[in-house]
């Protein structure tokens, strides 16, 4: 009696991989990501107004000093030894340089929050799980840059107001003023990551942006000079913009390569 053999079963075939998502997905999940963390932080600071109340109550007390000062000393800025082209030039870039004092420690004052608040509330470990690195580099950046940006575009105008400069060029004024401070953000936007866990975050943020943030400190109070000034050197500052803008460039470059590091640390 013959016997059949059994009948042996198949296996089911493997299903296939899922493709990689192409890189054009990526990106876009990146920036919806990016956009996310943007939208988190705004709402959130037009809840509690805590980094927007730091600037402003900085930037407006000692734009109420320096202006007092000014006054009541101001034969200093209005008689400045030498020609009367000297007196302008002199004068403007006085002024210049006591504006971007006053939005640089007002922008140091605040520019941290964007990754000390997230420490506080403990809820960096969630965000580190749900965006990408990047997209929480580039999401907090866009928020510094529209904080610093929409502080400045309210106390430059007060700053012209109580001080009556001179300005010959609104326009280079206004490039000046939304290019610095958005530069400001910008560069300074990894140390925020960088000292979110020190002990001293106001002061070590200050000290470790200052060297950075010199070279963008240079070109706005020359190119905002020029604007109050006015003449042949506001067409070489709007040429210095352009090394302005490149050097920023590059600063967010090395900082967008070296944030996963710090921010998975």
């Amino acid at each position: 009696m013959s016997s059949t053999p059994p009948a042996t079963t198949q296996p089911p075939p493997a299903k296939p991989l899922p493709a990689p998502p192409a890189p054009s997905s990526r990106m876009l999940s990146g920036l919806g990501e990016a956009w996310a963390v943007f939208r988190k932080d705004l709402l959130s600071e037009l809840r509690t107004r805590y980094a927007l109340n730091a600037l402003l109550v900085f930037a407006l007390t000692t734009l109420l000093l320096v202006a007092m000062t000014v006054v009541t000393q101001g034969q200093g800025l209005t008689r400045l030894p030498g020609g009367e082209v000297g007196q302008t030039a002199a004068r403007a870039t006085l002024l210049a340089g006591l504006l971007w004092i006053i939005l640089f420690f007002s922008g140091m004052s605040g520019l941290a929050r964007a990754f000390v608040k997230e420490e506080e509330a403990r809820t960096a470990p969630a965000l580190r799980l749900a965006a990408q690195p990047l997209a929480v580099f580039f999401g907090k950046m866009l928020f510094n840059v529209a904080l610093l940006v929409a502080m400045a575009l309210l106390i430059v105008p007060l700053f012209v107001l109580f001080l009556k400069p001179d300005v010959k060029d609104g326009a280079l004024l206004l490039a000046e003023t939304v290019l610095g401070s958005a530069s400001l953000a910008c560069v300074t936007t990894i140390l925020g990551a960088i000292v979110a866990r020190a002990e001293s975050r106001a002061s070590l943020f200050a000290a470790l942006a200052f060297p950075i943030v010199l070279p963008v400190l240079v070109i706005v109070v020359n190119g905002t000079a020029a604007a109050f000034a006015g003449g042949p050197p506001s067409e070489e500052a709007r040429n210095q913009l352009v090394g302005l803008v490149s050097y920023v460039v590059m600063l967010v470059t090395l900082s967008a390569w070296l944030f996963e590091q710090v921010w998975r640390d």
